[in-house]
């Protein structure tokens, strides 16, 4: 780090220090939903927030309609800390539905089973209030359960913060490279929530369908290099799937949610650089999905299997190279032979994908 930058750094922190010194500090909601998790889990999740610097804050802790002993759980931490409110559910809350309940001017999420450091909250607050940005944004790495962490740094660690524009933030969520759209590496304005409309695609993965609409909304973005939360890598959660009908199900949540994105894309001329990549994207995962369906339809809602046949007849693809041949045979039936496709797919060419790596080849040129 030169010594340019280590000033700047060192100004910045001064700053953030002032704001929290010479300001009330404006309430934080934090939103933890619990679903069948592990009491150990769920501890040391409640125990990060609890000990944060930051202290006005207000914890949302919400059984998310769990079959097991969650519930108990979060009634136990209600005895422990006076800022906790507890609410359960019998068919899960969303987060505009949890906010009716809160009062907080800042909103933050985490899952069950991360936590986050003890400073997260007071360094993420600090730079929100002296830039006065509608969204704070920090890093994070991967905590394994055999203990290894994975860091995801991109940028340098510099112990400092950065504006980044709306349109460049949106961009480089779509773009699933040097950022990634969790919900949680952020902390948002309360009143950006009252301008949110929620996707119309049903079945997506929340992060990825909803994130790029907050960044919109907001005027101004701050980017804390830091790495703040740590995200666990719980077997069996929903990106962990073993089971192979997991692991087709997970793709058929995130192919919708990506679907989300390019009806999103669609409506605003500034992020078109991004839309022949987000449908090509949609394109890959609709096809890969009807295969998933012919072959498990028991994984998939009812209606699934026509929604993706409706939603593929819009899109088309370029003969890039061999690969995508097939895909595009597949289009072509879709398009010319609707009824026809599941005859062509077990019929013949259901052996052709087996032999082929296309699935994987595919998703790897995607940064899947």
């Amino acid at each position: 780090m030169n010594k340019q930058s280590k000033q700047n750094n060192e100004k910045n922190k001064k700053k953030m220090d002032n704001q929290l010194n010479q300001k009330e500090l404006p309430l934080l909601s934090v939103i933890v939903r619990a679903f069948n998790i592990e009491k150990e889990l769920l501890d040391k999740c409640i125990l990060s927030v609890v000990q944060q610097t930051y202290t006005n804050i207000e914890i949302m802790l919400v059984n998310n309609a769990s079959t097991d002993d969650t519930g108990l759980y979060c009634d136990a931490w209600l005895q422990k800390d006076s800022r906790i409110k507890v609410l359960h559910s019998q068919k899960g809350l969303r987060t505009l539905e949890i906010l009716k309940h809160a009062t907080g001017d800042y909103v933050h999420t985490l899952d069950h089973d991360d936590w986050i450091a003890p400073e997260m909250y007071a360094n993420m607050m600090s730079a929100m209030l002296s830039t006065n940005s509608d969204i704070a944004r920090c890093e994070f790495c991967k905590v394994y359960p055999d203990g290894r962490i994975e860091q995801r740094n991109i940028i340098p660690h510099t112990d400092g913060y950065e504006i980044i524009s709306r349109k460049e933030t949106v961009l480089l969520l779509m773009e699933n490279k040097k950022w990634q759209a969790y919900y949680w590496q952020n902390i948002y304005k309360r009143e950006l929530f009252d301008h949110y409309v929620p996707p119309k695609i049903k079945h997506a993965f929340g992060d990825i369908a909803k994130t790029h609409y907050l960044f919109h909304l907001a005027s101004k973005i701050v980017y804390l290099h830091d790495v703040y939360y740590f995200y666990y890598q719980r077997p069996g959660s929903i990106v962990n799937q073993k089971t192979k009908q997991g692991r087709k199900r997970r793709d058929y949540l995130r192919g919708n949610a990506i679907y989300a994105r390019y009806l999103f894309v669609k409506q605003y001329p500034e992020y078109h650089s991004i839309l022949p990549t987000l449908k090509k994207e949609a394109t890959v995962f609709s096809i890969f999905s009807l295969w998933d369906m012919i072959d498990y339809p028991q994984t998939f809602p009812e209606n699934a299997y026509a929604e993706q046949v409706e939603r593929l007849k819009q899109f088309s693809l370029s003969l890039q190279n061999g690969m995508y041949f097939v895909l595009n045979l597949d289009l072509f039936i879709l398009k010319k032979l609707p009824r026809c496709y599941k005859f062509f797919y077990k019929l013949s060419y259901r052996n052709i994908r087996r032999i082929m790596p296309l699935r994987n080849y595919v998703l790897k040129k995607l940064s899947f």
